[in-house]
């Protein structure tokens, strides 16, 4: 990683430069000016230092995804996901959203209920879209939006177990496609 000074002061009316900020992954270039009629007049590589640091720093923090074909950014659980672990996954949030809306905290068996479509079932929906796309109708619509409706709407115990026990009906079926081809 460096940082190099660029050109000399840009003219009579302003004063500046610009730095450049290479690293492995990308190269920033800035350019700060100040007019003379500031009253504040930082020294300008101080000026250029700092605002380098700046984006060194949130440079180095934020790593780049690499994109799957279809432009969506790909996780290291999507790149390597076994079907059985998301799905075993899944019916495990099932479990808790139904122990959390029984307590009466409906607000985290939404958000469970959110995890589970989200962070876990969209890692395995392209496979059971190809082999079963019957399923993952019905099953993304559930873990998609419908529980979490039926849960925002104050629906029954009964009812949001009703719809988790579909739910690994339908994760059971889509298991079974998978695996199969």
């Amino acid at each position: 990683m460096g940082w190099h000074p660029g050109p000399a002061p840009l003219g009579p009316i302003c004063q500046g430069g610009s730095a450049r900020l290479t690293s492995a992954r990308r190269t920033f270039q800035v350019r700060v000016t100040e007019l003379r009629s500031s009253p504040l007049r930082p020294s300008r590589y101080l000026a250029l230092s700092l605002v380098a640091l700046l984006f060194w720093a949130c440079g180095e923090a934020v790593e780049p995804r690499p994109l799957e074909a279809g432009g969506k950014p790909t996780t290291e659980a999507a790149e390597g996901s076994d079907p059985e672990k998301v799905v075993a996954e899944i019916e495990e949030l099932l479990d808790e959203i139904v122990a959390a809306y029984g307590s009466g905290d409906a607000a985290t068996a939404a958000e469970l209920s959110a995890e589970a479509y989200l962070e876990n079932y969209e890692h395995i929906e392209d496979a059971v879209i190809e082999k079963a796309p019957e399923v993952n109708e019905e099953l993304e619509t559930l873990l998609g939006a419908e529980l979490r409706r039926e849960i925002d709407a104050g629906a029954s115990l009964d009812e949001i177990k009703d719809m988790t026990a579909r739910a690994e009906q339908l994760l059971a079926r889509a298991l079974e496609a998978i695996s199969e081809g």
